[in-house]
Formats: structure tokens, sequence, C-alpha cells
């Protein structure tokens, strides 16, 4: 489970070394210019740059990963400007 908080904003994108699988189970969240709202399913595959995560509302998303997420270099930092 993941929430993420009213007024995140992730600002930078990233990169994730992992495969991640999520369900929307209540919010939503705007990633790049896409809107992830309640009940639609995504999934990112490995060294996918994600664009960054913006809600306003905020909400609570059920994720699946192939990784543990514990260890370091799982989520790099992408070099912005």
């Amino acid at each position: 489970m993941v929430a993420i908080l009213p007024h995140y904003d992730g600002r930078y994108p990233m990169i994730q070394s992992y495969n991640e699988e999520a369900y929307c189970l209540a919010g939503y969240c705007d990633i790049g210019d896409f809107r992830f709202v309640k009940h639609w399913f995504g999934y990112v595959p490995t060294f996918t740059t994600a664009p960054w995560h913006r809600t306003d509302d905020g909400c609570l998303f059920f994720i699946r990963v192939d990784r543990d997420l514990s260890k370091l270099g799982t989520v790099l930092s992408y070099p912005h400007q």
C-alpha cells in the first residue's frame, strides 16, 4: 500500500529499476500529463523514466513490485537542470 498525501508534488522524474504494477484504490495522482484515478490499473516496466507525480487531494494505491525496495539504487535520481 502506498499513500500519497494531499498537495504532494514530486517535481522531478525518476528512473525506476524495478517492474511495478499499481491499482488506485482512492483519490487520484497526475503522473506527467496522465491522471491516474480510482479503479485504474497501471504497469511501469524496469528502467522507465517515470514523470513527476502530483496530487491535490491525495491518493491510495496497492502496488506490487518485483524487487526489494529497501536496497540502494532501486530508484535512481533523474538528472534534471
